[in-house]
């Protein structure tokens, strides 16, 4: 994965905490980046995030499709305005592309993996700017 993605993630989630009361920043680790097949557009890109306790993601959007899995621990999901929407480790989860939403650890340490479909070369998170 592009060092830049993966920093801009890392640098959202550091600008909305330095705005609260500082709760840790989830760690995230990139396994993978590759072309699709038959789509030079489009790239499939797979991190794991460790979420420490306390820890939480700022809303944001992502320009494609996001699935993943809770590994260990219970992870949590809010779309703007929603519910949250709690998994537990085994569990899917699936956001549509452009979906504003938030999330966060429920537990002592959970870890999640994350995968996207995204154009090639565009940047994965995209910060929610309050209209």
């Amino acid at each position: 994965m592009k060092l830049s993605s993966v920093l801009a993630l890392s640098l959202l989630l550091a600008c909305s905490a330095s705005q609260a009361q500082q709760p840790p920043l989830p760690k995230i680790t990139p396994i993978m980046q590759e072309p699709i097949t038959g789509q030079p557009d489009k790239e499939f890109v797979l991190l794991s995030i460790e979420w420490p306790p306390d820890s939480v993601g700022p809303l944001h959007s992502h320009p494609g499709d996001e699935y993943g899995v809770v590994v260990k621990g219970v992870y949590a999901i809010r779309e703007l305005n929603g519910q949250w929407k709690t998994y537990k480790a085994g569990e899917g989860f699936h956001l549509r592309a452009g979906v504003v939403h938030e999330d966060k650890n429920m537990t002592v340490n959970t870890s999640t993996m994350h995968s996207y479909v995204v154009d090639k070369g565009k940047t994965l998170i995209q910060p929610y700017i309050k209209p």
